[in-house]
């Protein structure tokens, strides 16, 4: 089958025109692609390390209560100890409770366990009261 002039020259035109177009579009399709993942993982980033700064937001400020608190207990008064969790409890609804152990072996904690503690229990053997001894800090 023989093609005219007039479809030559057509199907001539009709390429010389795809065909930059098809690659321009290719071309435009790939930096696009490229251009979203890098957002993608920008945003990603930023998304995360608003996380982080957020935790640790919220961790500065559960160490600055406990260093309060740590100073608004002048004596080993139970009374005065407790008083000062339930007022820094209901006053914090984050918080699910607090205690405080002593280098005598009192231990104090608002609002009461369940059930209570057992009668041997001693917070020197636990190790957040080694670590905290350790450290000479709160921990």
């Amino acid at each position: 089958m023989k093609l005219s002039l007039r479809w030559k020259m057509l199907l001539m035109v009709f390429v010389l025109i795809i065909a930059p177009v098809l690659i321009l579009s290719l071309d435009n399709y790939r930096a696009t692609r490229n251009m979203i993942g890098d957002m993608m993982r920008a945003t990603t980033r930023d998304a995360l390390q608003s996380g982080v700064d957020v935790a640790d937001g919220f961790l500065k400020s559960v160490e600055e209560a406990a260093v309060m608190l740590s100073r608004l207990i002048t004596t080993e008064t139970g009374e005065e100890i407790l008083t000062a969790f339930q007022a820094y409890r209901e006053s914090h609804d984050d918080i699910e409770n607090a205690f405080f152990g002593t280098n005598t072996g009192a231990f104090y904690v608002y609002p009461p366990a369940p059930g209570g503690l057992p009668p041997d229990f001693d917070p020197r053997n636990r190790p957040w009261y080694a670590q905290a001894v350790q450290a000479r800090r709160i921990t």
